[in-house]
């Protein structure tokens, strides 16, 4: 290993309280602080994106060797699988194993009893029992989903009439030409190159949420080949990136100017609409987690965008987490609110917690909307 090679981490945990419990008092008897330390910091490191290994050589003060001692430490306790390719790294976080299997399928109960003893060892398995309360004397008085709620005319989402190709989540309806595309790569002319559907996903993504025109995407594609001329998606989104963050120190200019702000949020990229609004300098991930919310929540990109400007306006250029979106559009769901235009309509109208309009004149949608075109935010 050497101080420059990438990683990525791949999280297959989900932490519940049990599992915490489990890792604490447990594993950590056997990892050592260290162990623990770097467990826990890839915990919160964002999944598939490259780091190297001196980012986190100084996030925890630790030289190439310690880390790569304690590393073994977390792969022998079942946390965590390592691969290596070419000075790529691909790290598998694993979930700590439940209380009873710890203590009952593996010698690493027997094992940990030989460390920290016997009495030291039963305390934590009392600490860990599940107390399950007697109901028996008692009338189970749960009420139904149909005593509780009156059954509407009920809309299911048929999944085989949804267009567009996934995207970590988000469907992006707008097509790319692939072999316009092709025509511009100058190093790399192999036919079967943009035929992996999932680069394919992943390029239509990167031209959506930066709005890379085919020019640059080109280019991001060939700076991504490797040696024997294969793209892998992590370095391709890493490149996407990067790129965007060196060559967009100013706004994006729009293009076209269109009246009718409902078609105009329908087809812009949050990213462009985040950039146009925020006064610090842009989170592309953050970016790329709100645009997350289209699936998620079965939202239109104009609602998504409606709000984003609603949001930015209120907070002052400020952008909130996606917690702060998550509550907001689960309100409007529950007026069932859906539409863009019915989402502007709500929001010309809403008021803050300290009872006061934004604009109280429901001109600041149109006002919003000519600075977006303007670029004068």
């Amino acid at each position: 290993m050497k101080p420059n090679d990438l990683f990525i981490i791949n999280n297959e945990t989900s932490f519940s309280l049990e599992s915490q419990k489990v890792l604490v008092l447990c594993y950590l008897p056997l990892l050592g602080g260290v162990s623990f330390s770097i467990y826990m910091t890839l915990q919160y490191l964002t999944p598939n994106m490259a780091y190297k290994h001196t980012e986190i050589f100084d996030l925890l003060n630790i030289s190439k060797e310690t880390f790569e001692l304690e590393k073994e430490r977390l792969e022998a306790l079942g946390l965590l699988e390592t691969f290596y390719n070419d000075h790529d790294y691909i790290y598998r976080l694993k979930c700590p194993l439940s209380a009873h299997s710890f203590f009952n399928d593996t010698v690493l109960g027997s094992y940990l009893e030989t460390e920290i003893g016997k009495k030291s060892c039963q305390n934590i398995v009392n600490i860990l029992k599940l107390v399950k309360t007697n109901t028996n004397d008692y009338k189970n008085i749960t009420k139904n989903f149909d005593e509780v709620y009156q059954v509407k005319d009920i809309k299911i989402n048929n999944i085989n009439d949804l267009n567009g190709y996934k995207t970590n989540g988000t469907s992006i309806k707008q097509n790319i030409d692939i072999e316009k595309l092709q025509n511009m790569l100058t190093k790399a002319k192999n036919n079967d190159l943009l035929e992996n559907d999932k680069l394919i996903i992943e390029i239509k993504k990167a031209m959506f949420l930066y709005q890379f025109t085919y020019e640059e995407m080109a280019k991001i594609i060939e700076d991504s080949l490797g040696e024997r001329g294969v793209i892998k998606i992590v370095v391709l989104k890493t490149n996407a990136k990067k790129y965007y963050e060196a060559t967009r120190n100013t706004k994006t200019k729009i293009e076209e100017v269109r009246s009718d702000e409902v078609a105009y949020l329908e087809k812009t990229s949050p990213l462009v609409v985040i950039e146009q609004f925020c006064a610090m300098p842009v989170d592309v991930y953050l970016a790329n987690e709100l645009t997350n919310l289209i699936d998620e929540y079965q939202i239109s990109l104009g609602f998504l965008n409606a709000l984003i400007i609603y949001v930015l306006k209120f907070k002052k250029g400020v952008l909130p987490n996606k917690k702060y979106f998550e509550k907001i559009i689960s309100n409007l769901l529950s007026r069932d609110i859906t539409k863009t235009s019915e989402v502007l309509v709500y929001l010309k109208t809403e008021k803050t917690k300290n009872d006061q309009t934004i604009k109280n004149d429901a001109d600041w949608v149109k006002e919003a909307f000519n600075k977006l075109l303007k670029d004068e935010w």
